[in-house]
């Protein structure tokens, strides 16, 4: 029997490459399985380790030696990965009327949502059908958060895109345009437990801050005025038509600490920022077109989850809010 990894109510089970994951039941992923191509065939070390103190396990892939060779050509179709499939749960695996939800790798986080299979999504389908952070939330609350810890550009997960590859899994590891890493190369994801989904974003950023020893930022350092509904900023290293390889890590604790957690006075608030090379900022009327396009489609697909606004829901503009 593979040993059981317990970080608070949070279960991990590692059994050579296989992992599972869950929080009374079991298997709410479903079996993952360690994926990488034949040139890094030994040399991709996984860990799982529980975060002490807390309800947080933390998904670790490592470079052994100089890899190159990597890249898939498509920035969803990551080569080295953990490949989860929901469809092969154990039996009883997952809370029954458990939801998927996420923020899609778009300009604007674009909030998503699925069903128990995590196999349709609502997405936006001009983008890479990647989500993260992504979330799980049963019915009686209890939710797990899956985001990055470290290496915040290189990591992606892929959601099924549609009904042509709907029993495709989730694919959580190296994006696709990676070619080149280091000998010690690394990528640490966040397994998070909370009693909702607000609890564990807040966990996620206390830990982050932490990890990088910065300051929390307050309301009344941030130059707004009326409600803050949107955040942008250049977070790209790299240009993604030239050849790839792992860049210099230096400054993501900052970036991911000025654009990921604000103190909201009088309630606290989470906005998420993903890459948005392609903009010139919130001031680009080509980016408030996007925004406003996003919006509208978000509104009309929000109008179908109604039985999901509990959970968690988009707010105003392009930033958003949990209630």
């Amino acid at each position: 029997m593979a040993p059981e990894i317990s970080a608070g109510p949070l279960r991990a089970e590692l059994d050579r490459d296989e992992l599972r994951i869950g929080w009374g039941e079991p298997d709410w992923l479903g079996p993952g399985r360690l994926v990488a191509p034949d040139v890094a065939a030994g040399a991709i070390a996984p860990q799982v380790r529980a975060l002490d103190g807390e309800p947080v396990v933390v998904v670790r892939l490592e470079a052994s030696r100089d890899l190159t060779g990597l890249a898939t050509g498509e920035f969803a179709r990551p080569a080295v990965m953990w490949h989860f499939d929901p469809a092969r749960r154990a039996g009883g695996g997952a809370p029954d009327g458990m939801r998927g939800f996420g923020f899609q790798y778009t300009e604007f986080a674009l909030p998503v949502f699925s069903d128990a299979e995590l196999s349709r999504w609502r997405l936006l389908p001009i983008r890479p059908a990647v989500v993260l952070p992504f979330g799980m939330v049963a019915p009686d609350g209890r939710t797990i958060l899956l985001a990055p810890l470290t290496a915040f550009h290189e990591q992606v997960l892929v959601v099924p895109s549609g009904k042509d590859d709907a029993d495709s899994g989730l694919r959580v590891g190296w994006h696709g345009d990676i070619d080149a890493v280091e000998d010690g190369f690394a990528t640490e994801l966040a397994v998070i437990a909370g009693h909702g989904v607000r609890e564990c974003f807040a966990r996620w950023a206390r830990l982050l801050r932490e990890e990088s020893g910065e300051a929390l930022l307050k309301f009344s350092a941030l130059k707004v005025t009326g409600s803050l509904t949107y955040l942008a900023g250049d977070t790209a290293d790299y240009e993604r038509g030239g050849d790839y390889q792992n860049h210099d890590h230096q400054g993501q604790h900052q970036t991911c600490r000025r654009a990921l957690v604000i103190n909201l006075l009088p309630e606290p608030a989470v906005l998420i920022m993903s890459d948005d090379r392609k903009s010139n900022g919130p001031g680009d009327r080509g980016q408030e077109r996007k925004c406003d396009q996003a919006n509208e489609y978000h509104r009309r697909e929000r109008d179908q989850e109604e039985d999901y606004r509990s959970g968690v829901h988009g707010g105003r503009g392009c930033g958003f809010r949990f209630r």
